[in-house]
């Protein structure tokens, strides 16, 4: 494993569902911490987190389903929490790794916590920053989720990484990162066109 934190082993793990998860690696040594990222960012974001632990943890950060690099799926079901939190599962059962610390922001915390319901005990211990658990029906079946659609509002296309720092720098949520946040989530949250 890579201790660079610039340059993770990124895995493609399968889930039972059929979709990918883009799953970063820094190595490092000592026990695992999994880094679960909020809704509209990806594993990435945690980058400069992940720096700060591998001298004393294993650093690992999963894009969850429709965001970074893992697979956008169709089915407007696969994004609830309780199958985000499956997903999670699969991939902590295809590293092996079980009584892990949990990182988890927003979106990541609450997957997090849905987490520790479906296998109590997988985590030895969580920090949690805003999880936002919503029971199932909260949203109904038409309604869209508000979070979501706040994050789709966001501009899909620049000409370059630099004009897209320009434009998040000052917009929240995103001028609340610090700019090696900012940065990691430019690098591993965006992908080249050939145009």
């Amino acid at each position: 494993m890579t201790t660079d934190p610039a340059a993770p082993t990124v895995h493609r793990i399968p889930t039972r569902n059929g979709d990918e998860l883009r799953v970063l690696d820094w190595g490092g040594s000592g026990p695992p911490v999994v880094l679960l990222h909020p809704n509209g960012f990806c594993g990435g974001l945690y980058e400069p987190v992940a720096a700060t632990l591998l001298g004393t943890a294993r650093a690992v950060a999963i894009d969850l389903v429709g965001h970074g690099g893992s697979t956008t799926p169709t089915d407007p079901t696969r994004y609830r929490f309780a199958s985000m939190a499956n997903d999670v599962l699969d991939v902590l059962d295809h590293l092996d790794l079980c009584g892990i610390a949990g990182v988890g922001g927003s979106l990541g915390g609450a997957v997090a916590v849905l987490v520790d319901q479906l296998d109590p005990g997988r985590w030895s211990q969580l920090l949690l920053a805003e999880p936002v658990a919503f029971p199932q029906s909260f949203f109904g079946t038409t309604t869209p989720n508000p979070m979501a659609v706040a994050a789709r509002r966001r501009r899909r296309v620049f000409a370059t990484r630099a004009e897209m720092r320009a434009q998040y720098f000052d917009k929240a949520p995103l001028s609340q990162l610090s700019d090696e946040a900012l940065d990691a989530y430019l690098r591993w949250g965006t992908v080249d066109r050939p145009d």
